[in-house]
């Protein structure tokens, strides 16, 4: 079991869950000593339980229930902004993880843990849209709502999914995360088509917001042997958080990722920077008083977001790509969640998104 892994305070089970494999092996895996209870809808009853509890807690509950619906849904990219037309393929709610920034603790009406096992559902979901378009390459993947792989050992997903992925050549699979959790990824060789990505801070960005995450050092080396075993990598500096320090420090991540990881290995490297939602803002201001990284000026945007100022962006932006640039055959570098014009200030114009059509699906 990795070192960071997952142990809940209690499971409920919907009634018919037990019908999906998955559900089988996470108790399996839990083992006799995690209390089970069943229940037969997610009604109010259950959501009344976690109202005087916070985020934190909360995701101590572990729910196993089906999915109703579609798994499917496109990126979250709002009105304006850039969008790759990734498609979000998440099977988990909630993350183990408990860094300072992230959405999800405005996002989420219910804040304990939810597993859908039924994930033959989302295979056959999947299949459905790469034949509606056999000539096209489509981009999907974990690690929205979820760290793609933190709760693998508990899972099983990697030895489920993995072969399903590459069989079909019209897919591409990015699996986020901000762990070193790669053992069900050892288990398989030259999986081109699957590329394993790592959200990358400075360590001393990890040590304040990123509670539960892998050290940067360890992602790193986990990235380094999965590169090794076949697999294409990528690496998301997104949040950027600024500090007088910032460049300096991400500068330095740079230079350990490419010391570590063959640039031919390197599938894309995405910037996007620190923002929030109103509400989240706020509330992550109130939660987290005396981090000084969320003391900075930032401004509403018109996709109702809270950023840096823009100018603060442009040279943040134009610094990393700088850098990433000065490396032999760098990897295509793209904005997460910026509009148009950004692109044109970083980049001059919008050029990459015709050279990459395996990154703007």
């Amino acid at each position: 079991m990795p070192k960071n892994s997952y142990r809940p305070e209690r499971v409920l089970v919907q009634n018919g869950a037990e019908a999906y494999p998955m559900t089988e092996a996470i108790l399996n895996n839990l083992g006799a000593d995690v209390p089970v209870e069943r229940f037969d809808s997610e009604v109010e009853g259950i959501r009344r339980r976690f109202q005087d509890r916070d985020f934190s807690s909360a995701k101590r509950t572990l729910v196993i229930a089906p999915k109703k619906g579609p798994f499917i849904k496109k990126c979250p990219g709002t009105k304006g902004e850039v969008c790759c037309n990734y498609h979000v393929a998440d099977f988990i709610e909630n993350c183990d993880m408990d860094c300072s920034y992230c959405f999800l603790q405005q996002m989420l009406t219910n804040p304990y843990l939810k597993i859908h096992p039924n994930v033959e559902d989302l295979m056959e979901e999947i299949d459905g849209l790469l034949n509606a378009a056999p000539d096209r390459i489509l981009r999907f993947g974990t690690g929205e709502m979820s760290d793609s792989l933190s709760l693998d050992w508990l899972t099983g997903f990697t030895d489920r999914f993995l072969p399903f992925v590459a069989a079909r050549e019209n897919l591409v699979f990015e699996m986020k995360t901000k762990t070193d959790c790669i053992d069900g990824l050892k288990r398989f060789r030259g999986l081109g088509n699957v590329v394993i990505a790592w959200s990358l801070n400075p360590q001393s960005v990890v040590d304040r917001n990123e509670p539960g995450t892998a050290s940067l050092q360890n992602r790193i080396s986990a990235a380094a042997e999965c590169a090794g075993l076949g697999y294409r990598v990528a690496f998301h500096f997104d949040p950027i958080i600024y500090s007088d320090t910032w460049e300096t420090d991400y500068h330095h991540v740079v230079d350990l990722l490419f010391d570590h990881i063959p640039t031919k290995r390197i599938g894309w490297i995405s910037l996007g920077s620190l923002r929030f939602h109103k509400g989240n803002h706020n509330l992550i201001r109130e939660q987290h008083a005396d981090n000084r990284d969320f003391r900075g000026e930032m401004i509403g945007c018109s996709d109702g977001k809270f950023r840096y100022l823009r100018p603060l962006r442009v040279s943040t932006y134009k610094s990393m790509l700088e850098k990433i640039s000065s490396f032999k055959t760098p990897p295509p570098v793209y904005l997460c969640m910026e509009a148009q014009d950004m692109w044109r200030s970083v980049f001059g114009n919008m050029s990459l998104i015709k050279e990459n059509p395996e990154i703007f699906a």
